[in-house]
């Protein structure tokens, strides 16, 4: 059988915005370790609140966000508010050493770095060090952004050229690389796993 991948959308905001008003109450999203489940509708709202709290944070649209956590449902509205909102994603890897990411952290040019619980002391002293003014700041691996935040926050524009993640290398011979892909090199890679799993 054979589906077309077509996106209904060139930029990651498009396509999830597609979904949350097209069937909103499809499950995007299943958290095994918590039994929750995510609809699109309620994705929607849960990457507008963690936007609203980039916001209050004063990160502005085409700053480099971090993150460094387990995979759950925080990391995962993180990643997506980010590009969502006009950002620029850095995952970091937990099992990169200090010097590495003390590297990736300035090199990626990152404002802030959220992170959870078992991170924080590790990241806030690679942080000091840099003596930058990078914010740290701690979001719960299962639950993510404190409710009550701006629902609505003021979303800038982005297209499909726009930067939306910058991923580094493992840099196994030498400095980790940054590699930066935009909404359309996301969007492609979804479609690429999705034939790949027909």
């Amino acid at each position: 059988m054979t589906h077309n991948y077509t996106p209904v959308a060139d930029t990651v905001r498009g396509v999830l915005d597609h979904y949350a008003e097209s069937q909103p109450n499809v499950q995007f999203a299943y958290f095994p370790e918590t039994k929750q489940s995510l609809s699109y509708a309620a994705l929607r709202q849960e990457l507008h609140n963690q936007i609203g709290l980039f916001q209050r944070h004063g990160l502005q649209p085409g700053d480099t966000v971090s993150f460094m956590m387990c995979n759950g449902r925080t990391s995962l509205v993180l990643f997506l508010a980010a590009i969502y909102g006009g950002y620029i994603i850095s995952p970091l890897n937990p099992a990169a050493g200090d010097e590495q990411l003390t590297y990736v952290i300035e090199h990626s040019d990152t404002r802030a770095v959220f992170v959870s619980a078992e991170f924080a002391e590790q990241v806030t002293s690679i942080v000091k060090q840099l003596a930058s003014g990078i914010q740290v700041h701690q979001l719960d691996v299962d639950t993510g952004c404190p409710e009550g935040l701006d629902t609505a926050p003021v979303l800038a524009a982005v297209s499909a050229e726009q930067d939306g993640m910058l991923m580094y290398t493992s840099g196994t011979t030498g400095r980790p690389k940054g590699v930066v892909l935009t909404h359309k090199n996301l969007l492609a890679g979804g479609m690429n796993t999705a034939v790949s799993h027909e």
